[in-house]
């Protein structure tokens, strides 16, 4: 079998989960499988992510993400050119969209999210209608879909009407932030030596649906009625709400007390999860929840929201609150930092809980995912014959 994957949307510190995820999939898929051809699309962005074993081989392709609405044509003109001159059986498309026009392969789909059926408000009325139907179109285009959670796989069928029994949930493994193991050797981090004592943390874009505006909330409850003193750090890309959480936290006079990292790299971020003493995820939308697992990972107790598909990654790891409620989440959180029993019950909760998640497993479902797609082609050509 010869399998196509297209890696063109991923760009290396901005993707996110996604990167986290086709670079896992890919790197476990080289360990597993040596009978089958790879073909990965790649661009001169982010090639090096991805090995260059004997059956894994890359395609440069002149389509970047640096330039979205150009890679995104590229893909639906000309990748279906280039999987059919490698003879690709099976063309995969890790980030929701892909050729709809015409693919001389079947296609296995990778839904992350349905993100903008729920904010809509955060795209312009042309970037919505054109990411909605092209996503539809993608969907029903697919011979298989992969989703990364049940969660997601509901979302899928409320929202593309694709049939479930094409839908196949395979979850993801554990980020790999603590298989760096970096060495502290009493060396000063410079972030760490500024934040000062102990700290919450939270990990994600600033986005609107993280929900970071009432976590600030909820850290204000916690250090005026609660005596708390903590700081809290918000570590990720700059997003959509960037300025206004600034803004923010500037007029709460808690300039001090909550700290946004922006951008880290890896190494950094395993610093800022060594050292905290709680892990926070306030999100409204996840369609998976690495974060949660990373934290898990690391031995930190977990609360996080009640909603979406967290509750389902987190299970009986995760003390859960209603993120529309800031005296829940800070009482959740009080709940956790005042009792030692219940926080060590967390975290030893947390470190059995992150061995159901690993790469390898979720490689080899996807593997399994990609066979069966080929092995139905070839039985509906034997009936047909």
């Amino acid at each position: 079998m010869i399998i196509g994957i297209n890696a063109l949307s991923i760009f290396p510190g901005v993707s996110g989960g996604g990167e986290t995820y086709l670079v896992n999939l890919i790197k476990h898929l080289s360990i597993i499988d040596k009978k089958n051809q790879y073909f990965l699309f790649v661009n001169d962005t982010n090639h090096h992510l991805f090995p260059g074993d004997n059956n894994f081989i890359k395609i440069f392709c002149p389509a970047s993400k640096k330039r979205l609405l150009f890679r995104i044509i590229w893909e639906q003109l000309f990748l279906p050119f280039y999987v059919k001159k490698h003879k690709i059986d099976l063309l995969f498309s890790p980030t929701n969209i892909s050729p709809v026009l015409w693919l001389p392969s079947k296609l296995v789909l990778n839904i992350c999210d349905i993100y903008w059926a729920h904010f809509g408000e955060c795209f312009s009325r042309i970037e919505y209608l054109f990411l909605k139907y092209l996503i539809l179109l993608s969907a029903i285009k697919a011979d298989k879909i992969i989703s990364i959670s049940e969660y997601t796989k509901t979302e899928i069928v409320k929202y593309t009407k694709a049939s479930s029994a094409k839908i196949k949930a395979v979850y993801l493994g554990r980020g790999n932030i603590l298989d760096l193991n970096v060495d502290f050797n009493g060396k000063e981090y410079p972030l760490l030596k500024k934040i000062e004592g102990k700290y919450i943390l939270t990990v994600g874009r600033t986005h609107q649906h993280k929900n970071y505006i009432n976590l600030i909330a909820a850290f204000k409850i916690l250090r005026k009625n609660k005596g708390f003193s903590c700081k809290l750090v918000i570590s990720g890309i700059p997003g959509r709400q960037h300025n206004e959480l600034m803004a923010k936290i500037k007029s709460e006079n808690l300039e001090s007390e909550i700290f946004l990292t922006g951008w880290v790299d890896n190494h950094d971020l395993y610093h800022l999860y060594k050292k905290a003493e709680l892990f926070v995820f306030p999100s409204t939308y996840e369609g998976f929840g690495l974060p949660l697992l990373e934290a898990m990972s690391f031995g930190i107790p977990v609360v996080c929201s009640n909603i979406t598909a967290l509750p389902e990654i987190g299970g009986d790891a995760v003390l859960c609150f209603d993120p529309l409620n800031v005296n829940d989440i800070a009482e959740k959180i009080s709940i956790v930092l005042s009792s030692d029993e219940i926080k060590n019950e967390l975290i030893e909760k947390g470190k059995e809980r992150v061995k159901f998640f690993n790469w390898e497993e979720t490689a080899r479902q996807t593997l399994k995912v990609f066979e069966e797609t080929c092995n139905n082609t070839a039985k509906n050509r034997r009936s047909l014959s």
